[in-house]
This record gives C-alpha cells, structure tokens and sequence, in this order.
C-alpha cells in the first residue's frame, strides 16, 4: 500500500497451513522500527496511521 491508496475495510489475507506468527513490516519515513510480531491464529485489526502503525485485537 501506498499513502492515498484506498483499501477495503477488511482485508482478508491467506497463509499456508501450520503458519503460526507473521512480520508485519511498514516503510515509514519516521523513526523506528515500524514492526510487528502477530498470531496468525487469532483475528487482529492493523491500524495504519501516518506515522505508524499498530495492531490491535
């Protein structure tokens, strides 16, 4: 994604079976690491902000 990209609500994203955890990584031009570690067996919300992001349950 790109900033001023408009994406759906929801996005529905697919994974190999026996995938546990994923990185989530974003570009953004503000200092740090702009990553997360998330559980691919639990649903989670990833709130992209314009200067990070987070991830929420």
């Amino acid at each position: 994604m790109v900033p001023g990209q408009q994406v759906a609500d929801q996005i529905k994203l697919t994974y190999r079976p026996g995938a546990q955890w994923a990185i989530v990584f974003a570009d953004y031009r503000t200092p740090g690491d702009h990553r997360w570690l998330v559980d691919l067996r639990k649903v989670f919300t990833l709130v992209l902000g314009e200067d990070d992001f987070t991830v929420q349950p």
